[in-house]
């Protein structure tokens, strides 16, 4: 808990100090040279923050990277992965650590794109220093007229809008899925979205370009009910096909009550899940990146972040999931669930990220989200209730044992 904690002090003393360098910039008669300052104090930080989360790591439990790290090491393993070069000499093993090293690599893309900004900003703003040449007035001969230099207001400049988007949907992962209990985590998704779609209408996104506009409702309820349709369709049908059916045994899904269930098909899914996902990647982050990117672009970095998404609840539900079943090895399998579950989701981002902007409004993709969890969650308790328990598969195999019944 407390590597968590120091990540998200680390991270937001990252920002602070981002903060009031931008401002040293823009305030700056020599805005080129801050700008050189600020990265030469912003990149170490950096560094040090994630070199000391592994340090910290790898004293508490020495197996958690594949060799003990000291000062050195743990400041050589987080610049090889800020670096992308992957020697492959030091290696995360556990998945905390794997999940630390995920964040990072999430990171320095903003951290990189922090870098182009910061290099560019003085000459794209119009902030490169002009020094003051004294003109000489030809009508008053020795009269010296300075030229006043241009003006700079501190709110010029500021962090790309969808940098500030993916940060904080980092931290709302992890604080969802590492240090917030079940109900609270749910009202967190809705409060984030409701957030960070104010934050892109401050940002300059209208109501049409977040998808929320009333003028495209209607369209967004045909496409999303005729969506919702196939998809629920296309989970029955792999729920009664013997060759699927097996997925959808989920052993977390055995011991719910129906109070639970009716939470769950009632307020998490279609409200918690379905329209605050929606909102954060098919509302927000694609409205923000397609101000600056082609839509294309717009729509393959959404769905990325949609798939890294998914990573903590998969790694922390995966001994449930019935494809814990299908792999021996468990820690090869949870990196396989982890691998499969991304790209799925990769893909459902796309199939959602292509409804919202067929309809123009994000409520297709709500419905059709909220479609295919919903069916699945409902395929997942008639498979599990059906399914004879463990004890009575053993007893029946113990059974036929005894008469000399052959086996299946």
């Amino acid at each position: 808990m407390h590597e968590v904690l120091w990540l998200v002090v680390g991270l937001l003393l990252v920002g602070v100090v981002v903060f009031r360098r931008t401002r040293r910039i823009l305030a700056a008669d020599f805005p080129g040279l801050r700008a050189v300052e600020g990265l030469a104090v912003i990149f170490p930080l950096f560094l040090l923050v994630f070199a000391a989360l592994y340090l910290s790591l790898s004293a508490a439990t020495a197996t958690t990277f594949s060799e003990e790290l000291d000062h050195t090491r743990a400041l050589y393993f987080a610049i090889t992965v800020f670096s992308t070069v992957g020697f492959g000499d030091i290696t995360p093993t556990t998945d905390i650590a794997r999940i630390v090293v995920s964040i990072q690599m999430l990171l320095d893309l903003v951290v990189i794109s922090l870098v182009v900004r910061l290099l560019s900003m003085p000459r794209s703003r119009g902030l490169v220093h002009h020094p003051k040449i004294p003109e000489v007035d030809r009508r008053q001969p020795g009269a010296i007229v300075v030229t006043p230099s241009k003006d700079r207001s501190p709110g010029q400049w500021k962090l790309p809008p969808e940098a500030v988007g993916v940060a904080v949907l980092a931290l709302h992962n992890v604080a969802v899925h590492r240090l917030l209990p079940t109900p609270a985590d749910a009202a967190l998704n809705l409060v984030t979205a409701a957030g960070l779609t104010a934050f892109a209408r401050r940002a300059g996104c209208s109501r049409g370009d977040l998808g929320i506009g009333a003028a495209d409702a209607r369209s967004g309820l045909r496409v999303g009910l005729a969506a919702a349709a196939v998809a629920g369709g296309a989970v029955a049908l792999g729920a009664l096909l013997p060759a699927t059916q097996g997925f959808f045994n989920d052993r977390r899904v055995r011991d719910v009550g129906r109070g639970e269930a009716a939470y769950h098909l009632t307020v998490r899914i279609p409200f918690a899940t379905a329209l605050a996902e929606e909102l954060l990647f098919r509302g927000v982050l694609l409205a923000l990146f397609r101000r600056r990117r082609s839509e294309t672009t717009a729509v393959l970095w959404t769905s990325l972040l949609f798939g890294a998404w998914h990573v903590l609840p998969t790694i922390d539900h995966y001994q449930g999931n019935p494809a814990s079943d299908q792999v021996a090895d468990p820690g090869r399998g949870r990196r396989l669930a982890v691998l499969t579950t991304t790209l799925a989701t990769a893909g459902a981002g796309v199939a959602f990220a292509v409804l919202r902007l067929r309809s123009r409004s994000v409520l297709a993709p709500v419905l059709a989200h909220a479609a295919v969890n919903a069916s699945a969650y409902l395929a997942g308790r008639r498979v599990v209730n059906r399914a004879p328990s463990p004890a009575v598969r053993s007893a029946s195999r113990l059974g036929r044992r005894r008469v000399g019944c052959p086996l299946r």
